[in-house]
């Protein structure tokens, strides 16, 4: 098939669907307007529009449309003349003309007298059927929420990255909430609650007024101090304390009165003299049975070492002489590459690189066997404890000896460790009491664990030093030093093991010293100043 066939084909279909349009286009007007054929008025031709039947019903819709502008006057009851009907073109009874796939034509659709097409909007054919107040329309159901499955995806964590299992899967989708019961509470519940509040209270009170009654005491009656000494009676100017026991008035005119107690019955002077219990020397026993061993030789460092070469040299001596008599055999040459050369001569000169290795290899056996004469001389952990308990032992035996030193502040806590740590190192026991006005540590043990623990107390620890590790600062003290009371020889250890106490009152500290029978050593710092410590520093 040629192209211009093709394009005559196109034509004559496109002339074929234009016709259809506008033979439905007049038979939905004429349907409209509803005029009738006129009877003996020719039928227009298939395809082709009458254009008298259409001016025909124009005329006739103009004429209608003025017969309905025509309203009759408020309460006439003539009837409105209604217009003939005007006579019309019968539509065309072609099948043909009905649009695609046998669909009429919209009727929307019309051509008017210069054959151009007209659309025209749909008009309103009665009310519609539904209501178009919102307060006409029915409330529609209200849905109900329905709760699914949980998937089994949603509680997998690898699949989703939002699912916490601490929740639960239960908390996937809201519950329904459900009434609580009424709970009565059982009778004297509250009451019960009140009154451990009220006794919570009055614990509370007690141990406020149990504290401040503590801080009176330490300031009004137990530790009333000035200048590190205790306060006596307050007397009359010129008075002794130790003469005011003997003058009744706290006066010296009680002697010129003859009212002094000194040779009445009450009187502390007596004709009697008291002779002192005798007590027998601390460690008496220990220093008997030292004295009754024969001390050794007290031998100058110069005598020590002409010993040793004396004693060596006899030894070898003894050793050679086995040798020549064929009791042992000679020892190996110590060789070593300084005298290889000279020690195996013509040996080393034929095969150097092998006498070297035999060489090398005497000299690490050598090594070796020195190495494991070391090792086993060497104590095992359990042979080193053993004799450093063996030590603490002996140096025991020679007496309890113990110190007495007085620490303005023991707040910080590196130093309480390190007077506990080094306390335990050395075997000493003791107490430390902590007041606040000052602190005391008592020490007990042997002789040369005291003198290193006196040098840790006196020298080796900073006192001054108030910061710590993060570096704030533990208290204001600026002044802190430690003093040696007092330091001596015990018969038996007063304490088993080192204790830290804290003391709030005076009374407090006394008693628990007096519990170990060491009451005085509380006397003792209370009464110490720092010019008597002049001696000790000097010791050290």
């Amino acid at each position: 098939m040629t192209p211009e066939e093709i394009k005559a084909q196109v034509a004559k279909a496109k002339a074929e669907v234009l016709a259809k349009a506008q033979a439905m286009a007049a038979a939905r007007a004429a349907a409209a307007s509803g005029s009738t054929p006129i009877a003996g008025a020719p039928m227009p031709a298939a395809g082709v529009p009458n254009m008298d039947a259409i001016r025909q019903r124009a005329e006739a819709l103009k004429a209608r449309m003025a017969s309905l502008s025509k309203v009759p006057a408020a309460g006439s009851t003539a009837p409105v003349p209604r217009a003939a009907p005007v006579p019309t073109a019968p539509a065309p009874a072609d099948p043909r003309a009905r649009g695609g796939l046998g669909v009429d034509v919209s009727s929307m659709i019309s051509r008017d007298e210069a054959g151009n097409l007209i659309i025209t909007a749909p008009t309103g054919k009665g009310a519609p059927a539904f209501a178009t107040a919102k307060v006409n329309q029915k409330a529609e159901p209200k849905k109900k929420l329905e709760i699914l499955e949980v998937p089994e995806d949603y509680t997998d964590v690898t699949k989703n990255p939002y699912y916490d299992p601490n929740l639960g899967s239960g908390m996937a989708a809201p519950r329904e909430r459900r009434p609580r019961p009424l709970k009565m509470a059982p009778k004297g519940k509250f009451t019960a609650i009140a009154n451990q509040i009220r006794a919570e209270e009055r614990m509370e009170q007690l141990r406020k007024e149990i504290e401040e009654s503590g801080q009176a005491n330490i300031k009004e009656e137990d530790l009333q101090l000035k200048d590190g000494f205790q306060k006596r009676d307050i007397l009359k100017e010129g008075v002794e304390w130790w003469d005011a026991a003997f003058l009744p008035n706290k006066t010296y005119n009680d002697i010129k009165d003859g009212h002094a107690k000194i040779e009445t019955e009450d009187s502390l002077i007596t004709h009697y003299v008291q002779h002192p219990v005798p007590i027998e020397p601390p460690n008496e026993r220990a220093n008997a049975a030292a004295a009754a061993k024969p001390r050794p030789l007290m031998l100058t460092t110069k005598e020590r070492k002409k010993l040793r070469r004396q004693r060596r040299r006899e030894l070898l001596k003894e050793k050679q002489d086995k040798i020549r008599l064929g009791l042992l055999a000679p020892d190996a040459p110590k060789v070593k590459l300084a005298n290889m050369m000279r020690v195996l001569g013509q040996e080393a000169v034929l095969n150097p690189t092998e006498i070297e290795m035999r060489v090398r290899q005497q000299m690490a056996e050598r090594l070796q066997t020195h190495l494991d004469a070391n090792a086993e001389r060497k104590l095992t952990v359990e042979e080193r404890k053993t004799k450093e308990q063996k030590k603490k032992e002996e140096d025991l035996n020679n007496g309890i000896h113990v110190s007495v030193y007085k620490i303005n502040d023991l707040s910080h806590p590196q130093k309480r460790f390190k007077v506990d740590t080094n306390a335990q190192q050395y075997g000493l026991t003791g107490i430390v009491l902590m007041h606040p006005i000052f602190s005391i540590v008592v020490v007990e043990g042997g002789g040369k664990a005291i003198r290193q623990y006196k040098k840790l107390m006196l020298r080796r620890i900073d006192w001054t030093d108030n910061t710590r590790l993060d570096g704030t600062e533990v208290s204001e003290t600026t002044d802190n030093k430690c003093l040696l009371v007092w330091e001596g020889q015990l018969r038996e250890r007063q304490f088993k093991q080192l204790k830290f106490i804290k003391a709030r009152t005076d009374a407090h500290l006394k008693e628990t010293l007096a519990r170990f029978g060491v009451q005085h050593y509380w006397d003792l710092a209370l009464g110490f100043k720092e010019d008597e410590m002049l001696g000790a520093e000097a010791g050290l």
